[in-house]
């Protein structure tokens, strides 16, 4: 095998590897119907808007619509709970979103209860770990950084405004001396 047949067989490898390595969601069971779980954008990000992705296939009937008007979806997170409004994605049969930004780094735990058609749901299923903004930042702020940013910029806002209140001062000075 020369050089050139063994780049191209180490390409395809990596090529067919790379969806298993970047697809992070995971699968469960739940009567005749498989949902793969995940986040919409991966990695989560604290602060970053995102989605609980659901896909969901009947496993008899892989054409079938998917009715999930009695689904909950509920997001958990360290004795907190809020309720998710699930909604489909457009134009894609069987995969729905669930708005959610998450605020905190760590595990989060969604809660699916109700009913996918006539069946029965009740899981609770653990996407990937939502990791702190700075994992991605650059570069990164320190807090005093962040604070000295926040203050120069109301540091200019106020000189603004001074120089807003003397020139109004001036022209009433003005106006007042020609009458």
């Amino acid at each position: 095998m020369n050089i050139k047949h063994a780049t191209l067989a180490l390409t395809l490898i990596a090529l067919l590897l790379l969806p298993a390595i970047v697809y992070a969601h995971e699968e469960i069971t739940v009567g005749d119907y498989k949902i793969k779980y995940g986040w919409k954008n991966e990695p989560p990000i604290v602060g970053e808007p995102n989605a609980v992705a659901l896909d969901i296939v009947n496993s008899k009937d892989a054409n079938a619509k998917i009715d999930v008007t009695e689904l909950k979806v509920e997001a958990l997170y360290g004795g907190e709970s809020k309720v998710l409004t699930i909604k489909p994605v457009s134009g894609q049969a069987g995969k729905f979103q669930a708005q959610m930004t998450p605020t905190r780094a760590g595990q989060y735990t969604i809660r699916l209860s109700g009913k996918i058609g006539t069946t029965d749901v009740k899981a609770d299923v653990k996407p990937e770990e939502v990791d702190p903004a700075d994992t991605v930042q650059f570069p990164r702020l320190t807090s005093g950084q962040a604070a000295d940013s926040t203050s120069s910029i109301g540091l200019w806002v106020a000189i603004g405004a001074i120089v807003l209140a003397v020139i109004g001062a001036g022209l009433s000075l003005i106006t007042l001396n020609r009458k």
